[in-house]
């Protein structure tokens, strides 16, 4: 993911527009249907189960063991396994979705999206929660030449929505929610270079690809809301300061497109949160984010997209590990979520 700028508008020209125009309609639709903007009448659900943070936070450290998740990588492969057998007990079935595309950085590529179902026969609207979990094979914000050329981990940026979905995995196992919940991980997010001459800039490929190609014979979402860089920051990074205005704790602002996309679903999570004293979510609109929100946008699945902005200090450095993430930022984010799961 990265921040837009004039020159990606000017590069996606009407196809931005689109994307505003089926916001409008989104919205609207939100609007007749009965949902209230209002805060005050959202309610917390009663009798919440309870996100496990540090459950959460081992998995976090669980894949960064096995390396940066890169395209083609034998780490790539491991993680892939790693999460198909943590789902499979989990779930109602686990879809899967292999692709082969190049990137901005060769290929071509074996990739893999998986969508975890959750309760598909109960009645209402069907949520899906997505993040991705490839890690970005080059460390390209990092300050120092030599390490640039090198991957990143992708503690924060990959594995911490990961382990948001499998602990959310878990309690819908134990506990059903009201209605249908798809967990969706996307391959090929973090594989985009800026003024690539491929859509969104070569980022997003494997939301792209889902949202294209949608499985046979699964019900498509009615909404969407995806996580990304919700692990946090633990503790400064001397080594790195505050680029771009980066700030050293979780920090959640509205993203730019989804207070177009969903205005509706943008205030009940924040609402939510706020219920939660969960500070890291906060009203203010920030920058236009190019994410895996924008493929499902596209389609017409209104999708949020739940982001630190600015990035944190490591985004696409070296010392994007497990160090300079927490399991306090996770809960705010888990417990938020589950929250948005379970309401009526």
């Amino acid at each position: 993911m990265r921040i837009s700028h004039p020159c990606y508008h000017d590069h996606l020209g009407e196809h931005l527009l689109a994307l505003v125009a089926l916001a409008l309609v989104a919205s609207c639709g939100a609007c007749g249907s009965g949902s209230s903007s209002s805060s005050a009448a959202i309610t917390l659900p009663p009798d919440l189960p309870t996100f496990d943070s540090t459950q959460a936070f081992s998995d976090l450290q669980a894949q960064c063991a096995f390396g940066p998740r890169t395209p083609g990588s034998a780490a790539h492969a491991q993680q892939l396994a790693w999460m198909q057998a943590q789902l499979a007990p989990l779930a109602g079935r686990v879809v899967e979705q292999p692709f082969t595309t190049s990137t901005s950085f060769g290929g071509p590529y074996d990739f893999d999206n998986l969508v975890a179902v959750f309760d598909e026969t109960a009645p209402g609207p069907i949520t899906m929660v997505l993040t991705h979990w490839d890690t970005r094979a080059v460390s390209d914000e990092d300050p120092l030449p030599a390490n640039q050329s090198l991957p990143s981990l992708g503690a924060n940026d990959g594995a911490s929505g990961v382990a948001v979905l499998l602990e959310l995995a878990r309690l819908l196992h134990a506990r059903p929610a009201p209605h249908p919940v798809y967990l969706v991980f996307v391959d090929a997010e973090d594989t985009g270079t800026p003024g690539s001459p491929l859509l969104y800039e070569g980022w997003c490929l494997g939301t792209t690809y889902l949202a294209q190609h949608w499985p046979t014979g699964l019900a498509r979402p009615t909404q969407g809301i995806l996580l990304d860089l919700v692990g946090g920051v633990a503790q400064h990074d001397a080594r790195l300061g505050d680029p771009r205005g980066a700030v050293d704790y979780l920090d959640l602002p509205v993203e730019g497109f989804s207070s177009q996309f969903d205005p509706t679903l943008v205030n009940h999570v924040w609402t939510l949160a706020g219920l939660l004293a969960a500070p890291a979510f906060r009203r203010a609109v920030g920058g236009e984010i190019i994410d895996d929100h924008l493929p499902f946008n596209a389609v017409g699945i209104p999708t949020i997209d739940v982001i630190q902005n600015p990035f944190p200090p490591v985004w696409h450095t070296l010392d994007d590990t497990p160090q300079y993430c927490q399991a306090s930022a996770l809960n705010q984010v888990g417990e938020t979520m589950v929250a948005q799961l379970y309401s009526p």
